[in-house]
């Protein structure tokens, strides 16, 4: 009789702990839910006595409006002034140092607010705290908000001078001009300046639930372990009746005739260069997934092919394969194909050359999508082969995996970092072909960089050729409503 009872109580605690615990198919990398719908990544690795800890939410710029453009950034930095567990910044900054720390890390992007940093395995329990800690019962008040408004100004200020930011923000508002500003995630200074603490609870409230999170602890710990600290500081945290946020809508993306020609004169480029960007709007992972995945294909593609047919037109003047660059940046929504290439010799025929660029991205890229003989089975060998040696890299080290699987669960779907190499090799070819009418069919946006000395003696061409002119100051999409 009592064997039978223990039989029993076996099976009970198997069945419980398969109610709350999802094998992956990463080794040592183990999944849970809790019942407030947080989700909890564990990766066990035992190799030092250290833990990475980090806790993500799927929301950030794609959750913007042009009034809040810029709030969830400034709302990173309002968490941890101060909770419950620490009255105050001070004693906030004792707590780190305590772990041998003297910051977190946090950052802000598309899909992303996520805050993470590797202590000492023994603190697990107390970082679990700390974070918890700042998130569910973080102090928020109007002088501690007007302080920080200060620092995160600043850091606005340095954006705004830099180059690559206001180019990326220039293309987001030819793109996107409906929802450019899901793009910027530091936002304007203006938003800063009339953020209320009524505002970032607003956000927090709605976006910051645990429901819409996920906890990710990697390294020297045990997961059944760190499930139940888990739960134990995290489990009552609640929704407030929250639900997580809906998927995103495909984004209206600007119909032109045409290419749209654009020259930004700057002297953040050498004389003797001329940098060409060729863009055009993306699928999203919210409403194409399938269309994500073909695009990465064709990334893969044309950095083997089209880079080859660009470099050959040699009237284009690029050195070598080097000077050419393609990046599927596909995020949840407002997401871009770009092609960017560096040429030499900017005084000879830029803008013709620059019209000639696109032409032969365009060719470069149908050539990519059609060509079925492309996409040959000693092709999905190598891929099949390069998923399998890259995803033993990226779980040799627990934070790497951590990070690397946070990225993936916040700007794709929450399961692709795991279906993502079957899902690649066993894509239709026909996923393929539809990006052209999806996507190439519209006219790309085109800017060419060169340096302030060589636009001056080439002005007239630019003029002639019909291109317009970008600078810092009408770059970004608030640039005309300040």
């Amino acid at each position: 009789m009592k064997k039978r009872f223990y039989l029993q109580l076996i099976l009970f605690f198997t069945l419980v702990s398969s109610l709350f615990c999802e094998e992956t198919s990463i080794q040592n990398l183990h999944k849970f839910k809790l019942k407030n719908g947080l989700t909890l990544f564990v990766a066990e690795n035992h190799a030092v006595p250290l833990v990475y800890t980090e806790i993500a939410f799927r929301t950030g710029g794609l959750h913007q409006t042009k009034e809040t453009a810029g709030l969830f950034h400034l709302l990173e930095h309002m968490l941890f002034n101060g909770n419950d567990l620490y009255p105050d910044s001070a004693a906030v900054s004792d707590a780190l140092q305590n772990f041998g720390l003297t910051s977190y890390n946090g950052t802000t992007s598309s899909n992303r607010v996520n805050f993470f940093f590797e202590i000492p395995s023994k603190d697990l329990e107390n970082g679990l705290k700390f974070w918890n800690a700042a998130i569910t019962s973080s102090k928020f008040d109007k002088n501690t908000l007007e302080n920080e408004k200060k620092v995160v100004i600043s850091e606005i200020s340095r954006y705004n001078v830099q180059l690559n930011d206001m180019v990326y923000l220039a293309v987001s508002k030819l793109l996107y001009p409906e929802s450019t500003w899901k793009d910027d995630n530091a936002g304007p200074i203006k938003n800063i300046q009339n953020a209320t603490v009524e505002q970032l609870l607003e956000i927090k409230e709605n976006f910051f639930i645990p429901n819409n999170a996920a906890l990710f602890i990697g390294g020297d710990v045990e997961p059944k372990k760190a499930y139940d600290l888990v739960n134990e500081i995290f489990g009552s945290w609640s929704n407030n009746g929250k639900n997580a946020p809906a998927l995103e809508k495909a984004p209206k993306v600007a119909e032109y005739d045409k290419p749209q020609f654009f020259v930004f004169p700057t002297t953040g480029i050498a004389k003797d260069y001329m940098q060409t960007a060729v863009v055009y709007a993306g699928p999203g992972y919210d409403y194409d997934k399938e269309g994500c995945l073909a695009i990465h294909q064709l990334e893969n593609k044309f950095n083997s092919y089209g880079y080859y047919q660009l470099w050959k037109e040699k009237d284009l003047q690029i050195p070598n394969l080097t000077f050419i660059n393609s990046n599927s940046e596909t995020k949840r929504t407002n997401s871009r194909f770009q092609i960017t290439t560096i040429t030499v010799n900017p005084l000879e025929n830029p803008a013709q050359r620059t019209k000639k660029i696109q032409e032969c991205v365009q060719e470069g890229i149908a050539q990519s999508i059609t060509n079925q003989n492309l996409y040959n089975k000693n092709y999905y060998d190598y891929l099949k082969r390069y998923y399998e040696d890259d995803y033993l890299i990226r779980a040799e080290v627990a934070s790497n995996l951590c990070s690397n699987l946070s990225n993936w669960w916040a700007g794709s779907t929450p399961d692709l970092f795991f279906t993502y190499p079957e899902e690649m090799c066993n894509l239709p070819f026909e996923e393929i072909t539809e990006l052209n009418e999806k996507y190439f069919s519209k006219k790309p946006i085109v800017i060419s960089l060169v340096h302030s000395e060589v636009y001056e003696q080439k002005k007239d061409e630019f003029e002639k050729e019909g291109f317009k002119v970008i600078t810092m100051e009408n770059a970004p999409w608030w640039s005309e409503i300040e």
